[in-house]
């Protein structure tokens, strides 16, 4: 599926209801003759219902890359087209090559 994309702001944090998350880096990912767009961060549970906390690493695939940083949101943000990585085997392989060159980090699929 195709889809718009707005760039995050990297480096600044994000709150959410029981700690926050923040992009760091965009990465361009060379796959099967394509661009796949991955975006690397840091999550963080400081607060929640079950005084668990904790952080960690993740690593977001956003969808292979159909036109990068196009046009601009009403924001003023960088918009991407992506489409999304629907293949089950195809996500396997991502997997297993982002967790190779990213080893620790949570991989996530949009």
């Amino acid at each position: 599926m195709r889809r718009k994309f707005a760039h995050p702001k990297l480096g600044e944090e994000i709150r959410a209801l029981a700690g926050s998350y923040t992009p760091q880096e965009e990465l361009r990912i060379p796959f099967r003759g394509r661009e796949v767009l991955c975006i690397t961060g840091t999550c963080c549970i400081d607060c929640s219902c079950c005084a668990v906390g904790g952080s960690w690493n993740y690593l977001k695939v956003v969808g292979y890359i159909i036109s990068w940083k196009s046009e601009r949101g009403s924001d003023g943000r960088p918009v991407s087209e992506i489409e999304t990585v629907e293949s089950e085997e195809e996500r396997r392989e991502l997997c297993e090559l982002l967790s190779s060159l990213h080893p620790g980090a949570r991989v996530e699929f949009e």
